[in-house]
């Protein structure tokens, strides 16, 4: 995806889910590259390996970032 494009989709992710995707800062800062590293890498585990193993639940279920952070958890 272009990255121009990029964060407009997140917005109306955003939107649409009622939570915030990716910030603008966020974005900015994996666009100059500070998400990466050339050091080698510390897990155990494969990406792949993840997904393969997790896959009949991954996707069921939305984890709302606003809500898992900054809001009161219900009582």
């Amino acid at each position: 995806m272009p990255g121009p494009v990029f964060p407009v989709v997140t917005r109306a992710l955003g939107a649409a889910l009622r939570d915030t995707v990716l910030t603008r800062e966020e974005y900015l800062a994996m666009a100059a590259g500070l998400a990466d590293s050339d050091a080698p890498t510390t897990g155990k585990t494969r990406l792949t390996d993840w997904i393969t193993q997790h896959q009949d639940t991954l996707g069921r279920t939305y984890a709302h970032e606003l809500r898992r952070h900054f809001y009161p958890a219900d009582a």
